[in-house]
């Protein structure tokens, strides 16, 4: 796969070459949320801590969903079963889970992908004496 591409339009080519309810229905059907493709933030009570855990909690869960449902997919072409484990990667590489509880990491991943379009991209740190960039 050419690693410059996006997830998503790699979904959106997968799901020309299989039929849409092969495809389409079982991921959807897994998702415990259904407001990605809405524009603006989810619609929670941002006072209430256990509604913005669950808001951190639930792309990671539905990511992991995902991930599987596509592992065992028939016939599932080589670039979704790459763009699912870049989700996947991109998913869980700043979270840690704690007590059964999913919460973003205080530290970033050594290896953290900070662009899907362009995985190998790095994230560089500015310091008083010298700016790194990718």
């Amino acid at each position: 796969m050419n690693e410059s591409r996006s997830i998503i339009p790699v979904f959106v080519d997968c799901r020309e070459k299989i039929p849409r309810d092969e495809l389409e229905e079982p991921i959807v059907r897994v998702l415990e949320r259904k407001d990605y493709l809405e524009k603006g933030k989810p619609k929670i009570n941002w006072g209430d801590p256990e509604e913005k855990r669950a808001l951190v909690e639930s792309p990671v869960k539905d990511a992991r969903r995902v991930v599987d449902v596509v592992s065992h997919l028939e016939g599932v072409p080589g670039e979704l079963k790459h763009a699912a484990q870049l989700l996947h990667r991109v998913a869980e590489q700043d979270i840690e889970e704690k007590d059964g509880k999913i919460q973003i990491r205080r530290r970033v991943a050594k290896d953290r992908i900070v662009s899907v379009t362009d995985p190998e991209m790095r994230h560089g740190h500015k310091t008083a004496r010298r700016v790194t960039s990718s």
